[in-house]
């Protein structure tokens, strides 16, 4: 069932649409990325999605207008007898997140990061499928360094490969801020 499951993952950041991309598809359902709300809302009308993940904070539409256009759409069409599951990604959580969710047409929401396991678990509770947590444990390291690799582990779900491109991922993206760092301090100086 996971191997024809249709997501559409709609986040603005590209590690954040990395990871969840990467969390997904190693259970196998197919996966579009969008940055923004402007293209969520373009894909949900050209493809069928079975969930969509929707960032709260987007350029263009944010999340919840996102969700009412869909909601819209799907009022207005004859062939939509069944109401398709969106999730919000956020930042923040509390019961007033989780009220103006429900108020704009979403069925849940992920706080971020998101990890693999609540991630699976919701899709579980919306589709109404079984088995959707990965059976493999999460790494077994503990925190002894900067970097907590059991933690990373658990965040993905307990995939090693993914452990190891999110951490190449934030390399790459931090070297650059490095040197504007490094840079300002210089010229502190």
């Amino acid at each position: 069932a996971w191997k024809r499951l249709r997501l559409l993952i709609a986040e603005d950041d590209g590690l954040s649409q990395w990871v969840l991309a990467s969390i997904c598809q190693n259970r196998g359902p197919d996966v579009a990325l969008v940055s923004n709300g402007n293209d969520a809302v373009a894909q949900s009308e050209k493809r069928d999605f079975d969930v969509r993940l929707l960032d709260i904070q987007m350029p263009d539409y944010d999340g919840y207008e996102v969700a009412r256009r869909i909601r819209r759409r799907e009022g207005c069409q004859a062939s939509a007898a069944v109401r398709l599951p969106i999730i919000a990604l956020t930042a923040h959580v509390g019961v007033e997140i989780r009220d103006r969710c429900l108020a704009n047409g979403m069925d849940g929401y992920l706080p971020k990061p998101v990890r693999a396991r609540e991630l699976f678990s919701k899709l579980e509770g919306v589709l109404g499928q079984g088995d959707a947590i990965p059976d493999h444990p999460a790494g077994t390291h503990g925190s002894e360094g900067p970097l907590d690799w059991g933690q990373l582990q658990a965040f993905v779900g307990g995939d090693s490969a993914v452990s190891q491109n999110v951490l190449a991922s934030a390399v790459k993206l931090i070297d650059p801020a490095l040197d504007i760092i490094e840079s300002a301090l210089s010229e502190m100086d």
